[in-house]
């Protein structure tokens, strides 16, 4: 299933896996009567995102907002998101209280101040010194998948577009192009270009034309050969920049899976792409650089990948178990593994294992096959 031709799936999912009242039920746990069919699910599997999700929900702020000031925009955004993998929307679900002020939260941030400057539509707060563009990327993929689960009349459906249209023309308008292709960077306008960036902001892009919004064809164009232009031609591995030497797992993780979310699954950069990814797996789980972040692209990477290679089978039980690992018990949350806690906290380290451990649901478009 191509999570590109299918917008509405995420509502329809949710619906069909509650039960009771449709506003307070929780989703029924995948993994009812499934284990023996499906081995990717476990009940400690369901048990820690459990546990995950009762820590963010005690964690958001009266504003709605998750995590440090100095990150709050994307760990809101990566928030809102693990809630809604779970089936939970601002609708139904025991979290719909939590999503629905996270995405409030987000609304809010929609910078509206000049429609002539480069800034208008930037999703961003004025404490947040971390998120900036990465941020914005999230936020548009979190007001994005929310858009298939809100009603088509309401209210909140046409602030939740508004804003999105709003992020998406701010992201258009703020693309470097470099002969035929074209990345983003740090700042919504800016000379320079590089890859983790153009990635969040891609994959926020097509989350947003595939929630019914019109999106120039040329600038996704553009930025998926950014993408296929930033592979090093001899490790297969992904550079941090077009130029640059500079090569890691988590970029490579994030770019194949940026590649399959624009339609490209048995091509062979992907194929040398994913190699890189199998012959430096310990760069993931042994030194731990930037360890959810990589994850949660590797996860998504491998569930995607031909099925033939078979590495879903291969790497997903290892990369649940180290996650399991790093959980705490007490609290539900997650350690930093990776990450400084200061500025970023144990917000998003959970936010993200949320996401990684609800692949296996399929509630979020993004993630469906």
């Amino acid at each position: 299933m191509n999570p590109l031709r299918t917008p509405h799936l995420p509502a329809l999912a949710a619906l069909l896996a509650l039960s009771g009242d449709p506003q307070t039920a929780t989703p029924r746990a995948p993994t009812e009567g499934m284990t023996e069919r499906r081995p990717d699910l476990t009940p400690e599997l369901v048990q820690a995102v459990d546990r995950g999700l009762a820590f963010l929900a005690s964690s958001q702020s009266i504003e709605g907002s998750f995590g440090p000031p100095r990150a709050r925009v994307a760990i809101t955004a990566l928030s809102a998101l693990a809630f809604m993998a779970g089936g939970h929307t601002e609708g139904r679900g025991r979290y719909r209280s939590q999503v629905g002020r996270a995405l409030e939260y987000l609304i809010r941030c929609v910078d509206r101040s000049d429609p002539k400057s480069v800034k208008y539509g930037y999703i961003t707060a004025a404490e947040d010194q971390l998120s900036r563009m990465h941020g914005h990327g999230y936020a548009l993929l979190a007001l994005a998948e929310a858009i298939g689960t809100t009603a088509g009349d309401s209210p909140r459906r046409k602030r939740l577009r508004e804003a999105l249209t709003l992020a998406t023309r701010l992201a258009e308008n703020g693309q470097q192009q470099h002969k035929d292709y074209g990345g983003w960077y740090y700042e919504p306008k800016a000379e320079r270009h590089e890859g983790s960036v153009t990635i969040c902001i891609l994959e926020g892009l097509r989350a947003a034309r595939n929630a019914g919004l019109k999106v120039d064809k040329g600038v996704i164009d553009r930025a998926v050969e950014y993408v296929r232009q930033s592979q090093h031609q001899e490790t297969g591995g992904f550079r941090y920049e077009i130029g640059s030497e500079r090569v890691s797992f988590a970029l490579t993780a994030a770019a194949v899976c940026t590649l399959n979310a624009a339609g490209e699954y048995d091509d062979p950069v992907i194929h040398r792409g994913l190699d890189y990814m199998v012959e430096h797996w310990d760069k993931l789980v042994k030194d731990g650089e930037w360890y959810y972040y990589a994850g949660f692209y590797a996860a998504q990477a491998f569930y995607h990948a031909p099925p033939q290679r078979r590495l879903w089978e291969r790497f997903w039980p290892k990369l649940r178990a180290d996650l399991l690992e790093h959980q705490d018990a007490r609290t539900g949350s997650f350690d930093y593994r990776g990450t400084d806690p200061e500025e970023y906290g144990p917000e998003y380290s959970t936010a993200m294992a949320m996401l990684v451990l609800q692949i296996p649901y399929q509630y979020l478009p993004i993630f469906q096959r």
